[in-house]
């Protein structure tokens, strides 16, 4: 279960009752479990449905296990639903096992003063296209821009980034799914350890948001901290061309290859 995500249309193939997972879904660290990647878009793709005009403030997406890459299913629940707040709650499961849960707290939207913070960089087309990794993961699923750093070596960096493909066939792109899906990025532009030496799939994400972005080109600014207690913590901003739209987390679980 390795093939090539360029030969994908898709992350995933909607079925009678569920999702079937591409290629493009792999997961970085094993291609037979999915990514935070594929799991965070899918998840913000169940909230979608039940948004019902008011705004997502938060995201969290945590990840309870290896997803296994195969038929998937989504259960939403509402666990509150007020006139000022709702409380959304996703869970992503396969062969009867709940792999993920993605929460969502959404507010009601009226009119009030925006103040922002602007773009810190320079727009995506100041940059050029990235070389494509040599695993078999996100390849030709995605474009990135360096905007500094390096994919390949250790430190902070910020990159633009698009998704090249739908999450879902025959549906478009969301805000919030394309949202999502970045949110997982952190550790491959942001990275202290070298991937050679180190595993560190991320437990969870969490991304705070003071909008939903604009476009298909985003931005992540990513920084990890680790102790050295086998457990790290990515701190990111995400802009979009007209500035800052959300600030995130994630946890990592780190080991030695």
């Amino acid at each position: 279960m390795t093939e090539d995500a360029t030969a994908a249309q898709a992350f995933f193939e909607p079925t009678a009752t569920g999702f079937l997972p591409t290629g493009a879904a792999a997961s970085p660290w094993d291609g037979a479990h999915l990514s935070g990647v594929a799991i965070g878009g899918i998840l913000a793709h169940a909230i979608d449905g039940v948004s019902g005009g008011m705004s997502v403030a938060r995201l969290t997406i945590d990840i309870l296990g290896t997803a296994p890459r195969a038929e998937s299913f989504l259960t939403v629940t509402t666990r509150r639903d007020g006139a000022r707040i709702r409380l959304v709650e996703a869970e992503l499961s396969a062969g009867g096992r709940v792999s993920a849960r993605g929460t969502a707290l959404l507010v009601r939207a009226i009119e009030t003063p925006a103040v922002e913070s602007p773009l810190a960089y320079p727009p995506p087309e100041s940059f050029t296209d990235a070389a494509q990794t040599n695993r078999p993961a996100l390849r030709g699923a995605t474009q990135r821009r360096i905007v500094y750093g390096d994919l390949r070596e250790s430190g902070p960096g910020a990159m633009w980034s698009r998704v090249a493909i739908p999450l879902v066939a025959g549906t478009p792109l969301s805000p919030l799914v394309r949202a999502a899906m970045l949110g997982d990025m952190g550790s491959a532009i942001g990275s202290v350890l070298p991937v050679r030496d180190y595993t560190f799939p991320n437990l969870d994400i969490a991304i705070h948001f003071s909008r939903m972005p604009r476009g298909d080109w985003l931005l992540i600014d990513a920084l990890t901290d680790t102790a050295g207690n086998g457990l790290g913590i990515i701190s990111s901003t995400f802009s979009d061309r007209d500035g800052v739209y959300a600030r995130g987390h994630q946890t990592l679980f780190i080991s030695p290859r």
